[in-house]
């Protein structure tokens, strides 16, 4: 918490995780664009593994490792009047110099956006967002669930569509469906969590963290003012895991709890406003509450079937000048989290272990963008996030997990540019021993564009 404590003046600028501010094309007529990327790092906790961590032969599992990452990516846009089409796709390979096992990474980040007018009153978009990665911050850009590495390829999936109709001139109608499926690589047979009788001693990733999420929503959208526009919204969200794995392995079979027993059914209501200061300064507020109904949970997981907590989504974005902005923001809900099972199983009839049913969780996010000279750039984006533990007869146990990002690029010319860039991430956790975790990182590299 002291940790925390320092750095909370930064962390009120929130912060939207980045680790580098690349030179963008000053050719804006052009549909595509190409770059490829080229860094040397130096990771000072690969496995973002406690201080007092160990591995089986007792040396600890906190360790460094200088790298590089290959990073070629691909952007294209489409205008066609009444059509615009986005796709962008960006791989990374990672080289992990001093890793024991399984030196290189692979990371794949792909996007696509289609919106179509019809009419000026009806309009279609449809989004998808694929990811394969390891990083906490790439797996969940909004709300981390879970502030580990993941070892392996693991995927999530986020797509859409929303549909808005014009009702009059000032009353709007937007319907959204929704849905994001995790697939986590680790299952229970991986070797790292057995004992050496062979028998599975901890959850795996999928056990913790597969789940489909699929949501519905309808919004009423209200021109106020000629600059503010109000809203009114429900959201229904229905939460289901999919591993039929146990999160508590080691335990007799009579009283082991599954992640199925986490699923659950969220309602969103909501009310806000949107609101253009100036054509350089917009906010975007939504409050109201949130409510989760647990359909799998037993009376020994939760006391109560349904929990309710409010809900805040606000926004703040300053484009100061052409190419620079600032943007700050906060939320607060309930999440998702990869911590399963709270206490431990002491003997035949005295079952002292409780599921983790989810996180209530507060998180401030920011990023600011700035142009030194013409040709020099820096980024700092911060996220501070605090999470408390929703545990049956429980109260008081969090995670608090702070990310900051600081960046600078030079561009050389209209092709290439040079950037250096600085990340620290922090986790303090009361939920469990050795779960805690500091890291820094560091790079520099070339950035080649078209």
């Amino acid at each position: 918490m002291k940790k925390l404590i320092k750095i909370a003046g930064i962390a009120a600028l929130g912060l939207a995780s980045s680790q580098s501010a690349r030179a963008q094309s000053s050719d804006s007529s052009k549909p595509w664009s190409v770059s490829a990327t080229l860094r040397h790092f130096y990771d000072d906790n690969i496995f973002t593994a406690s201080q007092t961590a160990l591995d089986a032969q007792g040396e600890s599992l906190k360790r460094g490792s200088l790298g590089f990452d290959i990073i070629p990516d691909a952007h294209f846009n489409l205008n066609r009047g009444q059509t615009t089409l986005g796709l962008g796709y960006a791989y990374t390979l990672r080289y992990f110099q001093e890793r024991p096992d399984e030196k290189i990474d692979q990371a794949h980040d792909a996007n696509l956006k289609l919106t179509h007018e019809f009419t000026s009153r009806l309009r279609l978009e449809i989004h998808d967002s694929l990811v394969i990665a390891q990083e906490p911050s790439v797996m969940d850009r909004n709300v981390i669930t879970s502030p580990l590495r993941s070892e392996g390829n693991n995927l999530r999936n986020t797509g859409g569509a929303n549909v808005a109709f014009g009702v009059s001139e000032s009353l709007e109608l937007v319907a959204d469906i929704g849905s994001t499926l995790y697939d986590y690589e680790q299952d229970g047979s991986d070797p790292d969590l057995k004992n050496t009788s062979g028998n599975t001693i901890a959850p795996s990733r999928s056990a913790l963290l597969d789940r489909t999420e699929n949501s519905a929503g309808l919004n009423l959208r209200y021109q106020l003012l000629s600059e503010t526009i109000g809203v009114l919204g429900y959201t229904f969200t229905s939460i289901d895991y999919s591993s039929d794995e146990a999160l508590n392995p080691l335990t007799p079979d009579f009283a082991k709890i599954y992640s199925k027993d986490r699923n659950n059914d969220r309602h969103n209501i909501f009310t806000g406003v949107d609101h253009t200061f100036t054509p350089k300064l917009n906010a975007s507020v939504r409050v109201g509450g949130e409510m989760v109904e647990y359909s799998n949970a037993s009376a020994a997981a939760t006391a109560d079937t349904d929990s309710v907590s409010p809900y805040v989504d606000a926004r703040l974005a300053y484009g100061y000048s052409k190419d620079d902005s600032i943007v700050v923001g906060v939320r607060h809900g309930y999440s998702q989290t990869d911590a399963g099972i709270y206490g431990q199983y002491l003997g035949l009839g005295n079952n002292t272990e409780r599921l983790v049913l989810n996180a209530k969780t507060t998180s401030l996010y920011g990023q600011i963008g700035y142009h030194l000279t013409a040709n020099i750039s820096a980024k700092l984006n911060a996220q501070y996030q605090q999470s408390e533990f929703q545990i049956a007869d429980q109260s008081g146990l969090s995670d608090e997990y702070f990310i900051i990002g600081l960046s600078s690029a030079y561009k050389i010319n209209r092709w290439f540019s040079l950037e250096a860039g600085y990340n620290y991430d922090v986790l303090e956790s009361t939920f469990q021993a050795g779960r805690e975790y500091d890291r820094n990182r560091v790079f520099v590299g070339v950035v080649a564009q078209y």
